[in-house]
């Protein structure tokens, strides 16, 4: 830790004249109380996470005209409550990347992001076919690079993770992922979300497998009609799957399906309801890997619902608390075609000071 300070301090004063200092942090709180003993456990087993992080950073801004330049050093500090791990084992890997972006005369944006860097600077709306929740969150960071653009109908961005790098028993693999959306008027919005995902060779594994995943959406915000609720939105997604283990299966497997969702929002109450229908989108998670266990969430980043008929409603409540301070109290009930699956009681904080 003093290390890391003295390597800041010597940072801060190499900077040239020019440019400006900056500094942030996030603290983020996440409870997530799952019980779903009703089911056997189907799907996930009946436990709570509860842990909490901070992420402090420091960035040097260079501004030329319409350009800024971003040199940022973060440190990522986690705990899981009640673990009792010793206090080194907090402090779990840098934040370090370099954050670029651009306007138009003429209108738009462009950015890009390269080193590692926070989950939170992708823009798009990934649904839980592609990242999950609480993958979101235990897996904050990304290490690799980041392209975004956008202007007042359009937005788009394309982003790689590595997250693999070959060893003796780590994997090599990465991740390509996108997103567009495009809002041709006020109540209608169409766009795509894709993650392309190759999971490759380690020294003692040595079957390469493929799992991509290609959505396309079509939004409809009806709330401008009824003059009551704040959001009143129907969203339609179509879903296609590409996944091939070369030594299991001689061909490709190709699942596909939709899903179909409603949200209303009104007083920070919302309640969403979501019904997939289709193929399983998870052909490999219970399948026994060489170097033990089963592929399961090592493979795919989504919920583990995807793999047939499924439904989800949730009833949520986010109070205005202060322009830095967000929370969430959320219950979830889970179902699929043979009933009621279990439930689960979420509580999320998150607490902005400065930026970063």
């Amino acid at each position: 830790m003093k290390k890391l300070i003295h390597i800041m301090a010597l940072l801060v004063a190499s900077f040239p004249a020019m440019g400006q200092l900056r500094y942030g942090a996030n603290l983020d709180y996440y409870f997530d109380n799952r019980e779903f003993d009703i089911s056997d456990e189907k799907y996930l087993e009946s436990e709570t996470l509860h842990s909490v992080r901070l992420t402090p950073a420091i960035a040097y801004d260079i501004v030329s005209d319409a350009s800024r330049h971003s040199l940022t050093l973060g440190l990522d500090i986690f705990r899981d409550m009640g673990s009792h791990r010793e206090l080194s084992d907090s402090f779990q890997e840098l934040t370090l990347y370099y954050d670029y972006s651009h306007e138009y005369a003429g209108g738009g944006n462009f950015a890009l992001v390269a080193g590692v860097f926070p989950r939170r600077k992708t823009e798009g709306e990934y649904g839980e076919m592609i990242w999950s929740e609480a993958l979101r969150y235990y897996d904050p960071n990304l290490e690799g690079m980041l392209v975004k653009y956008g202007n007042s109908k359009f937005y788009t961005e394309l982003g790689c993770d590595w997250s693999g790098k070959y060893s003796y028993d780590i994997r090599e693999r990465f991740q390509i992922f996108s997103y567009g959306g495009w809002t041709p008027s006020q109540w209608l919005k169409l766009g795509w979300s894709g993650l392309f995902y190759h999971y490759a060779t380690s020294e003692i594994a040595k079957n390469v497998i493929d799992n991509h995943t290609l959505c396309a959406f079509v939004n409809v915000d009806l709330s401008r009609w009824t003059g009551f609720f704040d959001e009143w939105s129907l969203r339609a997604t179509g879903i296609a799957g590409y996944q091939r283990s070369r030594e299991i299966d001689p061909k490709p497997v190709i699942p596909a399906g939709g899903e179909f969702s409603m949200l209303m929002r009104k007083w920070n109450l919302s309640l969403l309801n979501t019904v997939y229908a289709g193929g399983n989108m998870q052909h490999y998670f219970d399948r026994p890997r060489p170097e033990g266990g089963i592929y399961g969430f090592d493979l795919y980043a989504s919920s583990p619902y995807y793999r047939g008929f499924y439904g989800r409603s949730e009833i949520s409540w986010q109070p205005k608390i202060t322009d830095f301070v967000s929370m969430r109290i959320s219950a979830r009930f889970h179902y699929d075609g043979s009933g009621f699956l279990g439930s689960q009681q979420l509580v999320t904080l998150l607490v902005t000071v400065g930026e970063h």
